[in-house]
């Protein structure tokens, strides 16, 4: 604090979320930098003439309790402009519309818009028009990475409330995610954990009106992804076991709560989670084993499971009985 009041200093502290702890609610310090909380409380309270600045995806508790004019939190807005300049670099325009689309797919995220700028230039030809025909969202090797850091530092009940939102493919008024979650929380737990998601960086409260809740686009594609490569896993499992010992997403989370379509942006179509289950589970069936004998040992857990209590089975007598429909229905 002395040589920040004797000189005037910029002092940053880059990637800070790497001494907070993982698998907890954002901000809390890992175990011997909690003297970092300290000193972001001194400078912020006391008279200097230096400024430190946080550069991080995750935002320590203790700033939203300073509220004094010293203390600003700011967030990257997304940037039409700086995201046409990126385009136009590569040599690249698009047109009102198409831009629309992209800055709609990707949530105006900067990187992913370098990336996706320098995939069209080397294979679309820079056509943009070309790139979105062919694509839904584009999430390179690099991106796909960033994303899972993100999704590691959740703790387990952030995960579940993104699998939900994922499930829900759309904006979820908390009394909605609220009814739908099989293991209810406290509303003050839920809250808390929203909250949590939001200092991640990682959803987006939409206002005015009732407030609604949702993935930001590249996270909300990654965790669709990662959600059904769980779901296949598990009934794979039920498959190979003839069991339900090892179903837990099953368990916990209603598949068949998502839609089909997100209403929005003309050419902007959302898979259900339900939907991409049974593509995935076909691959792995006619690649492997053919659809008729996994389908058979499918509907006979199914009917281990309605010998069993709602509260032992949760959901998956229903996320069952809905991916042998959808399995059934596109063997005919």
């Amino acid at each position: 604090v002395e040589y920040l009041r004797f000189s005037r200093c910029l002092l940053i502290f880059d990637d800070f979320e790497a001494i907070l702890q993982p698998s907890e609610l954002a901000g809390h310090y890992r175990e011997g930098c909690e003297g970092y909380r300290e000193l972001i409380l001194r400078l912020a309270e006391v008279n200097h003439h230096s400024c430190l600045v946080l550069v991080n995806s995750e935002e320590p508790t203790e700033l939203a309790l300073l509220t004094a004019e010293k203390v600003r939190c700011l967030k990257p807005a997304i940037s039409p402009e700086i995201a046409r300049e990126i385009f136009q670099e590569k040599g690249l325009s698009a047109k009102d519309k198409d831009w629309k689309i992209l800055m709609t797919r990707y949530g105006g995220n900067l990187l992913a818009l370098k990336i996706v700028a320098a995939t069209i230039h080397d294979f679309f030809e820079d056509n943009v028009f070309k790139f979105l025909e062919a694509t839904a969202l584009f999430i390179d090797e690099h991106i796909s990475n960033l994303l899972a850091q993100q999704f590691d530092r959740m703790s387990s009940a952030e995960a579940d409330i993104a699998y939900w939102l994922a499930i829900a493919q759309s904006p979820i008024s908390l009394a909605k995610l609220r009814e739908d979650m099989f293991i209810k929380s406290s509303l003050s737990d839920l809250l808390k954990n929203l909250d949590s998601l939001g200092r991640r960086s990682l959803i987006e409260k939409i206002q005015p009106g009732e407030t609604v809740f949702m993935l930001q686009p590249l996270m909300l594609k990654y965790v669709s992804d990662r959600l059904v490569d769980r779901i296949i896993a598990e009934v794979l499992e039920a498959i190979n076991t003839q069991g339900i010992e090892k179903m837990q997403l099953l368990k916990t989370h209603n598949l068949s709560t998502s839609i089909a379509k997100r209403k929005g942006v003309k050419g902007e179509v959302s898979h259900s989670i339900l939907g991409l289950v049974k593509n995935r589970l076909q691959l792995v069936f006619v690649k492997n084993m053919g659809a008729v004998e996994p389908l058979n040992i499918l509907t006979k857990v199914a009917s281990v499971l309605e010998n069993k209590s709602p509260l032992e089975v949760g959901y998956a007598r229903e996320n069952m009985a809905n991916i042998i429909a959808e399995l059934t229905s596109s063997c005919k």
